[in-house]
C-alpha cells in the first residue's frame, strides 16, 4: 500500500514495483526485461496501484478525527495511582557509535533469513531454532545457518562495517 500511495505517484522515471522479499524479485525482473511482456506487466501494476490508491483515499474520507481539546478530554487516565512508569535516562537524541557487532548477533531474527533461502520446516518445526529438527529441511538449514555464522564472524573479524544507532525521547 505504501508503494502505491506514497512512492509510485512521485516517481516518473519508470515503473515502481514492490515485492515482499528478494526471492520474488526474479519474476518481476524477468517480466520487465521481456520486451513482449513488459508493457502489459507495467500497465497491470499501474492499474493495481491505482485501485489501491482509490481504496486508500476512499477510506480516509470515512475517518473522523476529534478536535484536539476533545481528544484530550477523552485521554486515558490510570485507575492505579501507584503505577510506576520508568522514565528514560535522557531526553532528546543520543547517538551510539561503534556498537560491538558481536553483541548484536544474539538479537538477529533468523526467520527472514530462512524465508529468503526458501527453507521452511513443517509444523511443529517451522521457525528458528526448531527448524533444525525438521526431517525435510533440518540438515539444509543447519548448513546454511553455519555458513551465515562464518560470514558474520568474518565480517566482525575484518571490521567490514561499523554499527551506529540513534535513539530519541521527546516529551
Amino acid at each position: 500500500q505504501h508503494t502505491a500511495v506514497k512512492i509510485a505517484p512521485r516517481y516518473h522515471n519508470g515503473p515502481v514495483i514492490h515485492v515482499l522479499d528478494a526471492s520474488k524479485s526474479v519474476v518481476v525482473c524477468g517480466n520487465l526485461l521481456n520486451k513482449d511482456k513488459k508493457q502489459d506487466y507495467v500497465e497491470d501494476i499501474a492499474e493495481d496501484y491505482n485501485d489501491i490508491r482509490d481504496e486508500y483515499y476512499a477510506n480516509l474520507k470515512q475517518i473522523r478525527c476529534l478536535p484536539l481539546n476533545d481528544a484530550r478530554k477523552k485521554r486515558w487516565i490510570s485507575e492505579n495511582e501507584s503505577i510506576n512508569i520508568t522514565k528514560p535516562t535522557f531526553l532528546g537524541t543520543e547517538v551510539f557509535d561503534n556498537i560491538d557487532a558481536e553483541k548484536l548477533i544474539a538479537y538477529i531474527d533468523w526467520k527472514p533469513f530462512f524465508d529468503a533461502m526458501q527453507i521452511r520446516g513443517k509444523y511443529p518445526n517451522r521457525g528458528y531454532p526448531k527448524l533444525f529438527d525438521c526431517k525435510e529441511v533440518g540438515a539444509q538449514a543447519r548448513i546454511v545457518f553455519s555458513d551465515a555464522q562464518k560470514i558474520l564472524s568474518d565480517i566482525i573479524a575484518r571490521k567490514l562495517f561499523s554499527i551506529r544507532a540513534v535513539i530519541g525521547f521527546y516529551p
